[in-house]
């Protein structure tokens, strides 16, 4: 049993069998389709309604993938309840409607700030993306795939306007051991991992074992640079309930605390586990007004031996509340 979710049993489906899976959906990566059918103008709203793009995100979740060639599908993202939204101009497009699909961002209105993904700085692709980018006003961040050195991502960040998230999307074997270099870098905002690629350039099949290193290599890097926690990487089967619930658990208990998605029923179930559930939040308010009550120092609550560190997890909990505290029971308080 893992937090009351029965461990999935560890499906036969390939990494490649997944992929195939999402492909045929349709949602992320398109098989290749004429770039020109998309519309160049999203729906939106007028300019005096737009979300400004600088607007400090709280401490997202879930940020929701959609195809560069798909723009139709971004108020759809939105309505799934995602954190943020990701238009990908990288592994979602053939590269033969690249430049249209890139066009069509660019023109494109949207209603509320996004994140884009651009392709990687080794390809023919990249110098177009960035240059476009740097004057779109509905820009809130970009990832930056292929990540593997510190100038991968100071380029970027270097090229944007002030305030623009950059996030180091790391997915090889070298970028993970170069994780404190790059962290390092000025104007970096986070850092995500790349599992798939991770595991295909390893040659392994994804399993938790093969992920828990990488993942906890990530979180004690991001932490210790004084970043947020890593957004953890996306889970291709997309009718997997199962096996999503038990991905991002191993994930948060390794410090991973959001999560790439590649189609929208995933948000729910990525949300509710990731965010604090009513227990969580009422066992923090409790232990918070013992410790109070104790006038500081160590004391014991409940049989358990209470110090700063755990009295610094309980104030996280009970400030992470937003709207709600429905999500699934962690933290033994």
């Amino acid at each position: 049993m893992v937090d009351g979710t029965t461990r999935h049993e560890e499906s036969s489906t390939s990494i490649a069998d997944a992929s195939t899976a999402v492909l045929e959906e349709g949602w992320v990566h398109d098989q290749h389709r004429s770039a020109s059918t998309v519309p160049v103008k999203a729906r939106g709203a007028d300019d005096g309604d737009r979300q400004s793009p600088r607007d400090a995100m709280s401490d997202p979740r879930t940020y929701l993938f959609v195809p560069a060639t798909r723009l139709d599908r971004v108020d759809k993202a939105w309505a799934s309840g995602s954190d943020a939204v990701i238009v990908d101009l990288e592994d979602a497009v053939h590269p033969d409607d690249k430049p249209t699909a890139l066009a069509n961002v660019v023109t494109a209105e949207f209603a509320r700030a996004l994140h884009v993904r651009i392709n990687a700085r080794t390809t023919p692709f990249h110098d177009a993306d960035l240059s476009a980018l740097v004057d779109l006003t509905s820009l809130a961040g970009v990832v930056v795939p292929m990540v593997e050195s510190p100038s991968d991502v100071a380029e970027v960040a270097d090229a944007l306007p002030a305030g623009t998230e950059v996030i180091a999307l790391v997915e090889t074997p070298l970028g993970l051991r170069r994780i404190d270099e790059i962290l390092a870098t000025p104007h970096l905002t986070r850092v995500a991992f790349g599992s798939t690629d991770y595991c295909t350039a390893l040659g392994v099949e994804r399993s938790a074992e093969v992920l828990a290193h990488p993942r906890s290599i990530l979180a004690v890097a991001a932490c210790a640079a004084g970043l947020p926690a890593p957004i953890d990487g996306p889970h291709l089967a997309i009718d997997d309930d199962a096996g999503l619930r038990d991905d991002v658990i191993d994930a948060r208990r390794l410090g991973l605390r959001s999560k790439l998605c590649v189609h929208p029923r995933q948000v729910a179930i990525v949300s509710e586990i990731l965010r604090p559930s009513a227990f969580d939040l009422h066992r923090a308010r409790e232990l918070l007004a013992a410790a109070e009550e104790a006038g500081g120092g160590v004391f014991r609550w409940e049989g358990m031996m209470v110090d700063e560190p755990v009295l610094v997890a309980a104030r996280e909990i009970a400030n992470s509340l937003r709207d709600d505290c429905t999500g699934t029971p962690f933290r033994p308080l």
